[in-house]
């Protein structure tokens, strides 16, 4: 302490006191959670899509984590394939200034690329938005509030309250959507479950078959069998099928027999020139009769 030259020490020097906590501004937290990609932390760009949870991705980063699923990337349990995301249908802001950020100018961190398409909000998180699962169109809660009859306001699609997710919601809502999201898987198991015994269950029934069949000689006739499916009319079936080939092929054949098939083709004599009706030797023409 040294006490050298009448130097007295502090109370800040002698006792220390419990530090606060560091703390994020709350305009950085928002726009980590509304203007960048939750895995790689990169500023979203569009194609943006959503889980069912709410966050918001760039596609590219979350195709790239399905096809190379590293220990050092975050696990994502509940996002296993691109069916489990929604690619959103966001409206640009016309007052969006695209130019690069500069040391000396104004920078205004309000400002948002996306709007509500309906009261014209900002989506920088001041604001509750929410997408739309059935049709994937982004709107501020202020809007959703004022739709009736559950028909979204711009592609004009009915939905349902359970479609509604709440994009980067507090943990209340998230804890809601989760809840959501396990009820539906549930349902797909079941449905697909019933699909499966469905499936497997085979049902015949037979309808009176009555077969009459007329060739040159002889009536091949069939009436309803009233045992079921019995070898005897599968034998009945097989003999009219090939009864009725061989008509097929009687016809054919007398087709191929008469005059006007015939005449269609060179060789016959009605399509053959006389020797009156040739030209002379020089301007004879071999391939024409």
């Amino acid at each position: 302490m040294g006490c050298d030259g009448g130097t007295i020490p502090k109370r800040h020097e002698l006792v220390r006191t419990k530090q606060k906590s560091e703390t994020t501004e709350k305009q950085v937290e928002l726009d980590m959670k509304w203007k960048y990609c939750v895995l790689t932390n990169q500023l979203l760009t569009e194609p943006i899509v959503a889980c069912e949870l709410g966050r918001l991705y760039n596609k590219d980063a979350v195709i790239e984590y399905l096809l190379d699923k590293d220990k050092d990337k975050p696990k994502m349990d509940h996002i296993k394939g691109l069916k489990d995301l929604h690619t959103l249908v966001l409206t640009k802001n016309p007052s969006w200034d695209n130019k690069a950020e500069k040391g000396d100018s104004y920078i205004d961190t309000n400002a948002a690329k996306y709007i509500c398409p309906v009261a014209g909000i900002e989506m920088n998180g001041r604001y509750s938005f929410s997408y739309i699962g059935s049709c994937n169109c982004v709107l501020s809660d202020r809007a959703l509030k004022q739709v009736r009859d559950n028909v979204c306001p711009v592609c004009c699609k009915q939905y349902t309250v359970d479609d509604v997710i709440v994009i980067n919601g507090n943990e209340e809502q998230v804890s809601k959507l989760e809840e959501k999201l396990l009820k539906r898987k549930e349902m797909k198991s079941k449905n697909g479950k019933t699909k499966k015994k469905k499936d497997k269950v085979v049902v015949v029934e037979v309808s009176p078959l009555v077969v009459n069949i007329k060739t040159n000689n002889s009536i091949i006739s069939q009436g309803p069998s009233t045992s079921g499916v019995t070898s005897d009319t599968v034998r009945n079936l097989s003999s009219a099928t090939t009864v009725l080939g061989a008509k097929h092929k009687l016809q054919e054949e007398k087709i191929f027999q008469t005059k006007t098939f015939k005449s269609l083709f060179t060789s016959h004599p009605s399509a053959k020139r006389g020797k009156d009706k040739n030209g002379h030797w020089v301007t004879y023409n071999p391939y024409h009769y």
